[in-house]
């Protein structure tokens, strides 16, 4: 529903909190509309999660992104709950709000004001419902992956919800570069939702948000790096040389490198082919490598090539599929003597289960082209355990402590062969044990616990035994032992020791130590948190025996031997702890006759500066340029680190400092600049920063373009649109800033968006408004232009005023022709005669029906619309500022009577020692005709400034003054007069037994029985809110305004 707010109740207003005079600044024109759109009455609501509403505003004479909106939540006894501040809507007048509501919640209002106050409001009932939020995890892509911008992304995401089937969830993929991506997804029946999409290159933020039915969401994100396309890698074979010769059977050692410029070398796979042996289209390679990670070097070694003359071709492949090939031509010549094994050994020794163990061997033979078999055995189980390669990575499974492992190897070839075997036995590690004792401070009659945890790296079975002693007396046998008097006395230390036992034999050995103690006792003392920084707040945490719970308990603090404090806290700052000091904390326990104590010391840990910012400035800086390189940082210690600045081009360090003479070190356009900053503190934390940018050719000032829309205007509510948007420059404009450099004095408006490309003008005064354009380039250089609107009025008579002090109210007064001439400063001694003045109080338009009270002239006929455009009104009023006012008629009557300009120094408001210059303007057919300013320093004071003969358009300066003293025992001087309330509670006709005003300053509300009748007909009357806006209550128990004047009479009272 859509609920409008009335001008008289904006009035009360002011009025209740003693403005002291007419109404703040009023705009009186069509109102705006506003109305919500996100959700209808009785809505269901999600509780306790963000909600977004937004509401359609529109206006007929304002644009959209002029209105303001705001929006609050209220529970049934209408306190509010949630608000989103006035804002402006957006340029299609839509405003939006999240927030987050309580179950209490049962209705959200919107409001709306144009520049001119005009005010809207519309509002829901809701209903709060509870569901909950759905879940989700990113499976794929992953912060470790490897991207390309040219190649497709698997995304991948784990989707839940306690509700919704998983399918009906809406998923929605991000990225921090390329914005929303297209990833339609449908999860299956196990919630894994999957698509593929390609990314542009660069460091992505990438986040899913997943919705449910009631609108709950959840979300994940990951960091991932997506690299420009994807390069082949580069490689080359180093050994052996084109028309090298090998004997057949003897080892070839093939040696290579691969890089690449995407992933690390020892991610490429390398494959070697023979066209004789293994040539390519079998897919079979002679053998593989792995590159180093370090240089990309890698190895192949082969026995197996056949007598022939072979091409060599190696194959390096990155992880997209991208290859690099080599070839080398070599001879294997014919066959010679049969190899022969010279030494062989197994290694290394000693050799446990988990090694892996090499079988070393050395084998002459002339021509290298023998052929190795390996067979590993374990002849101790009499078993074969491996063949074909020289070494084997043995676990628990293949040996045990004890086994003897052979390798026996056979070289063979053309002409003969040879066989040998080398063995080795696996040796025996001991177990490893560790003991807790437990309670670690007893008493002597308390039951003893020791818990042993062995662990043995052959894997074998472990038997652990237990034996307790006080001294050289052996107390049990058991993981348990119940003291007694006669087993320990206060002051022994029982000692739990275990012993752990291999299968093979090997044991070791661990103990733990129980202080047996007469209680109380302190059992274990510590300080938390941990680590300790100079600002922590610490606490010492205790453990006490004290069966008879009769102990006193005392705590002391240290720092570095020096007493601090007492009891169980202690907050550090800087002033009294640095990283290094030592903190000790002592407890004391004591019954009156048995004592103890027990302490406990650890250290502050010295944390790190760090670098919040680091820039260069300008950001593009050209070759001529002084670059200056500011950076942000700070302490968590409180110390204050020293920093220093390098300056690097290309990566060479070329200065220190802050600031760098880029023309004194002779750069070239496309050179890196980089600034880096180390801070240091004085305990050795440290924190490095670097910031980069390239270096341009100096090039030309940005051009400033400015344009005004329109050209020209209609005071008081005319809007110009400045529009630099036009402006261009060969890099990029990185600012705009807009001046108003000239407008009409005394004119109250300013830019609404200085820093904008486009910025909106409020005309209010007649004239000239000039605005300035500065616009800045990524270079930090600027240009600047400038344009002008003319506000120029379209009433045929308009009367302006403003003022220099602020604070002192001046009201502006039109008297109707003649009314001067007949009445003088008479005027001001009745009420009957003010009641045709066209002042604040009788001169503005209602926001119903748009019409004032004051009808000149012709008289006013609404079947036939005459006698309308001949009545004046006051658009705008001021009270505390310096203006400005007007009143304007559209069609002045032609007579030779004469209309006159009063101004009134408002009683009670300003300083009356302090003279205020004031200044009227009048405009006769959109012209100005005359202006004068008289100083004003006489409270309550009727000063004429103008008598104006419209026929013949001649305007006189007028100097007359009148005395608001001359005024009648009954006048109208209480804020809340001509209300339509008689609120003089010494009146016979005081309505409601309202007393907000003195004896006879309420004269003409007060002159008849009660003008207003109290109902409540209202649609909002008896909800306990006053809605009349005209009512003096309005503002004490005010909701909305939106019920007429006297119709919501029990809620106001």
């Amino acid at each position: 529903m859509n609920h409008t707010y009335n001008i008289w109740g904006a009035f009360f207003l002011c009025s209740a909190v003693s403005c002291n005079s007419d109404d703040g600044l009023k705009v009186y024109n069509s109102e705006p509309n506003i109305s919500i759109q996100s959700h209808g009455m009785d809505a269901l609501i999600q509780a306790n999660v963000p909600i977004e509403f937004w509401a359609q505003a529109s206006d007929l004479n304002h644009n959209p992104d002029s209105l303001v909106c705001s929006w609050q939540a209220y529970d049934a006894d209408n306190n509010e709950l949630a608000s989103c501040d006035w804002g402006n809507a957006d340029s299609e007048g839509v405003s939006r709000c999240e927030m987050t509501l309580p179950n209490s919640t049962v209705r959200v209002v919107t409001q709306v004001k144009d520049p001119a106050d005009a005010a809207d409001l519309d509002e829901i009932t809701v209903s709060m419902i509870e569901d909950t939020p759905p879940q989700v995890e990113i499976l794929n892509p992953t912060s470790d992956g490897t991207y390309y911008a040219n190649a497709l992304i698997s995304f991948s995401a784990q989707l839940f919800d306690e509700e919704d089937d998983v399918a009906d969830l809406s998923v929605i993929w991000e990225s921090s570069i390329d914005g929303t991506l297209s990833l339609p997804m449908v999860a299956d029946s196990t919630g894994l939702a999957e698509a593929s999409t390609s990314l542009s290159a660069g460091e992505h933020n990438i986040r899913v948000e997943v919705e449910d039915s009631a609108g709950n969401t959840a979300s994940d994100s990951v960091n991932i790096v997506v690299q420009e396309e994807n390069e082949a890698p580069l490689c080359g074979i180093q050994s052996p040389n084109d028309a090298d010769s090998f004997a057949s059977g003897t080892m070839v050692l093939f040696e290579g490198y691969g890089t690449d410029a995407n992933i690390p070398s020892d991610q490429l796979t390398v494959e070697w082919y023979s066209d004789k042996d293994a040539p390519l289209s079998s897919q079979s390679p002679l053998g593989t490598s792995v590159p180093n990670s370090s240089d990309g070097t890698f190895s192949f070694a082969t026995v197996d090539l056949s007598e022939n003359v072979h091409t060599i071709t190696m194959i390096v492949t990155d992880d997209q599929g991208e290859t690099c090939t080599d070839s080398v031509l070599i001879a294997i010549s014919g066959a010679g003597v049969a190899p022969a094994i010279d030494s062989m050994s197994v290694d290394p020794n000693p050799a446990y289960n988990d090694s892996t163990l090499i079988c070393t061997n050395a084998v002459t033979d002339p021509d290298s082209s023998y052929v190795s078999t390996y067979v590993w055995s374990n002849n101790t189980q009499g078993t074969s355990i491996g063949a074909n390669d020289p070494y084997i990575n043995m676990t628990s499974s293949l040996g045990m402590p004890g086994d003897s492992i052979s390798c026996t190897l056979l070289v063979e070839d053309s002409v003969g062969q040879d066989t040998q075997a080398a063995s080795i036995i696996l040796s025996n590690r001991d177990p490893i044990i560790s003991v807790v004792a437990s309670p670690s401070t007893a008493t002597t009659d308390e039951l003893l616990s020791c818990t042993a945890t062995t662990s043995d790296p052959d894997n074998e079975n472990i038997t652990v035994v237990y034996e307790w002693t006080n001294g050289s007396q052996v107390l049990g046998t058991s993981d348990t032992i119940q003291l007694n008097s006669s087993l320990a006395s206060s002051g022994d230390t029982v000692t739990c020791t275990a012993t752990a036992t291999d299968e093979s034999g090997a044991s070791g050995s661990a103990w733990a130590d129980v202080n047996i103690l007469q209680p109380p006792f302190v059992d274990s003392v510590s300080i938390i948190p941990n680590p300790i920084y100079n600002d922590s707040n610490l606490t010492c945490s205790a453990s006490i025996y004290d069966p008879t719970n009769t102990a006193t308990i005392s705590y002391s603090w240290l720092i570095n031997g020096n007493s601090v404090g007492t009891g169980d806290a202690l907050s550090l700052n800087s002033s009294i702890a640095s990283p290094e000091d030592e903190i000790t904390c002592t407890v004391d326990v004591t019954d009156g006759i048995t004592s103890d104590q027990l302490s406990v010391a650890d250290n502050v840990t010295n944390r790190d500066p760090i670098i919040s910012s680091l820039a260069i400035t300008p950001s593009s800086p050209e070759v001529n340029d002084t670059v200056t390189c500011t950076s942000a940082f700070a302490d968590p210690d409180d110390e204050t680190p020293i920093e220093s600045m390098d300056w690097t081009v290309n990566g060479a360090v070329v200065g220190t400092g802050t600031t760098l003479d880029l023309s004194s070190i002779g750069v070239f356009a496309g050179d890196s600049l980089g600034c880096t900053s180390v801070v240091e503190d004085g305990y050795g934390g440290s924190d490095t920063s670097t910031v980069l940018t390239t270096i341009v050719e100096a090039g030309p000032n940005p051009q400033a373009i400015c344009s005004v829309q329109p050209t020209t205007t209609t005071p008081p509510f005319g809007v110009a649109t400045f529009d630099g948007s036009s402006s261009n420059d060969d890099g990029t404009i990185v600012s705009y800033e807009w001046t108003l450099i000239a407008q009409p004095t005394g004119s109250a408006e300013s830019l609404l968006t200085p820093n904008s490309s486009t910025t909106d003008l409020v005309t209010d005064l007649a004239g000239t408004y000039t605005a300035e354009l500065v616009v800045t380039d990524n270079d930090g250089l600027t240009g600047s232009c400038q344009v002008s609107v003319e506000a120029i009025p379209e009433e045929d008579l308009r009367v302006e005023m403003f003022w220099t002090e602020s604070g002192d109210d001046m009201d502006l007064h039109l008297l109707p022709t003649g009314y001067w001439d007949q009445h003088g400063c008479n005027i001001y001694s009745s009420s009957s005669l003010r009641s045709e003045i066209c002042y604040f109080s009788n001169c503005r338009a209602s926001s119903s029906t748009g019409l004032n009270s004051i009808d000149w002239g012709v008289a006013r006929n609404s079947s036939t619309n005459m006698g309308y455009d001949d009545d004046p009104y006051l658009d705008l009023d001021d009270i505390s500022g310096v203006g400005p006012e007007n009143i304007n008629i559209e069609v002045p009557e032609n007579t030779t009577d004469e209309y006159v300009v009063v101004v009134h120094d408002y009683s009670g408001s300003g300083d009356p020692t302090i003279s205020n210059d004031v200044t009227v303007n009048v405009y006769l057919d959109g012209s100005l005709t005359a202006t004068q300013t008289i100083g004003i320093s006489g409270e309550d004071t009727y000063q004429a400034f103008f008598s104006i003969d419209y026929a013949s358009g001649v305007v006189t300066p007028m100097f007359n003054a009148c005395s608001g003293s001359n005024s009648s025992t009954c006048d109208d001087s209480c804020s809340f007069a001509n209300d339509g309330y008689c609120e003089d509670i010494t009146s016979t006709n005081n309505d409601n037994g309202w007393d907000f005003c003195a004896s006879g300053t309420d004269c003409t509300d007060c002159a008849s029985s009660s003008s207003t009748i109290c109902n409540d007909t209202c649609t909002y009357s008896n909800d306990g809110v006053c809605d009349d806006g005209d009512s003096p209550n309005f503002p004490s128990f005010g909701g909305f305004d939106v019920c007429a004047t006297g119709t919501d009479c029990t809620d106001c009272q």
